[in-house]
């Protein structure tokens, strides 16, 4: 066991049983009637470990934090480009979630999260679907996060459907529920693609300073990708306008992050 950032944490090396051990394990806690209590158990543990962890995967422990999962969160699955298996977990036809739960706050972080999956290797009209029932739970459950990342998931959608005027007024209304709940990354995350609108609208004197807050926003969280994703909207901005020594190092900048 070792520390990081004042959390004890189980070194990652992980040992297997030999197939024939797992199978006799595995009849015997059948025999032994508590298997359903175990996996409960189970469960309960690794969803307390992503709640956990997803907090510090918008901050300067994101990358310790994605090479500690294995794939539980959405936005693990994004960052690490496990998207098929992020959406594959959820299309299951024995995925284990309770529908009932799926009407209350974990239905729309669910929802919100296999929408916006979907939506990154466009298959828009899954996408559009699991982000509206996303959107209308968040709406019923009055939390402002909530609301504000399953509108700005269905705006990045929006704007992908080459709507830009509607996925502006997506992506502004859901700016204010960020703001109104303190949700710096959230905020920022909306900035940066409010500013791909206005470039997308052709407006680079709007983009910039869109693109500069998020930036700032994300600096201050420690958020790595964010920084970097933030610094090619400032960097397109700048080259759109002809402000090419800006854009040069905003995007030698966000290179070497990504590298």
């Amino acid at each position: 066991e070792r520390h990081h950032a004042g959390v004890a944490l189980i070194d990652p090396a992980r040992y297997r049983l030999m197939e024939t051990v797992r199978e006799y394990a595995a009849e015997q806690l059948a025999a032994s009637g508590v298997e359903a209590d175990a996996r409960r158990r189970h469960a309960a543990h690794f969803l307390s470990l992503a709640e956990q962890a997803e907090p510090a995967l918008r901050g300067p422990d994101q990358r310790h934090w994605l090479d500690r999962l294995l794939a539980a969160l959405g936005w693990f699955c994004y960052l690490r480009g496990d998207h098929r298996e992020g959406r594959d977990w959820w299309e299951r036809p024995d995925r284990p979630v309770d529908e009932a739960a799926l009407a209350g706050p974990l239905g729309a972080r669910v929802l919100t999260a296999v929408g916006f999956l979907a939506a990154t290797q466009y298959d828009l009209v899954p996408a559009r679907r699991l982000l509206e029932s996303g959107s209308a739970v968040a709406r019923r459950t009055g939390d402002r996060r909530l609301i504000g990342a399953a509108l700005a998931r269905l705006g990045y959608l929006t704007m992908h459907e080459e709507r830009p005027d509607a996925a502006a007024e997506l992506l502004g209304e859901a700016l204010g529920h960020h703001r109104a709940a303190d949700d710096a990354w959230g905020a920022a995350f909306v900035l940066m693609a409010l500013g791909h609108v206005a470039l997308h609208r052709g407006d680079p004197v709007g983009a910039a300073p869109l693109a500069r807050e998020s930036l700032e926003l994300f600096r201050g969280l420690g958020d790595r990708w964010g920084v970097a994703r933030a610094l090619h909207g400032v960097g397109q901005a700048a080259f759109d306008l002809g402000d090419y020594g800006r854009a040069e190092a905003a995007w030698r900048e966000r290179v070497e992050l990504s590298r």
